[in-house]
């Protein structure tokens, strides 16, 4: 509740508290167990699934879904991202562009150095672009990047961070 108070959101209380309570009944039946036996009835042959989550939790496989690999981020990414901790970020906050705007201030030029180092297929999702997008096109949109985008591409590179897990399940043959 006190959050809310900071937040003034007094005004929507009700239907955060109802938020809440469906957010909870959806954790809890994804946690169960018992889920195993609703795989089946999906009607699929099978159901496959990549998470981040599951590297800490195992709600899947509790689910009955097996986990089949791990990747882990580039070693590009990994480069780029401790070079942003020497500037000063938090490597898990990279992930809230309110907090890149923060700490961009007086640190654009070095954080463009950085992201400048980033070849295909990185240089496109940094950029958030889609399609054909050239070495040069990243060049040119980094040079005109402002803080805004720069906040947004260190949210995308902190999602490229992630070490995210395979997961499949198989209906068996009866």
């Amino acid at each position: 509740m006190e959050i809310r108070k900071n937040w003034n959101f007094h005004f929507y209380a009700p239907a955060l508290e109802l938020m809440e309570l469906i957010l909870l009944n959806l954790l809890t039946i994804s946690l169960s167990p018992c889920n195993i036996h609703f795989l089946p009835l999906c009607g699929k042959p099978c159901v496959e699934m990549v998470a981040v989550m599951a590297r800490y939790n195992p709600f899947a496989e509790r689910a009955g879904l097996k986990k089949i690999c791990e990747s882990k981020p580039d070693k590009s990414v990994l480069d780029a991202v401790a070079k942003l901790e020497k500037l000063g970020f938090t490597p898990y906050l990279l992930a809230v562009p309110e907090y890149n705007k923060r700490m961009l201030k007086g640190k654009v030029s070095q954080v463009k150095e950085i992201l400048s180092s980033f070849s295909y297929p990185y240089n496109r999702r940094i950029a958030g672009q889609h399609g054909h997008f050239t070495m040069e096109d990243y060049r040119k949109w980094l040079k005109k990047a402002e803080t805004k985008d720069l906040a947004q591409a260190l949210r995308r590179l902190a999602h490229l961070n992630q070490s995210k897990v395979y997961l499949l399940w198989k209906k068996q043959r009866s």
